[in-house]
């Protein structure tokens, strides 16, 4: 049985904007300080926080730092 062979990185194209790579999403300092903020206030749990703002929990932690 003969393997079938796999186009290079140059040869795929993207078919659709859906399978196109996403693009970093970037966020202003503004924005960052009211989110960690809002974490060191301590009303709300850090994953529901990351959640609502649509980050990673991590992330939270990473700018609080």
């Amino acid at each position: 049985m003969k393997k079938k062979q796999l186009p290079s990185k140059g040869e795929i194209i993207p078919t659709s904007p859906e399978s196109a790579p996403k693009l970093r999403a970037t966020f202003t300092d503004e924005f960052k300080r009211d989110v960690v903020a809002r974490l060191r206030a301590g009303n709300q749990s850090a994953t529901n926080l990351a959640v609502e703002q649509g980050l990673r929990r991590n992330q939270l932690y990473k700018w609080a730092k």
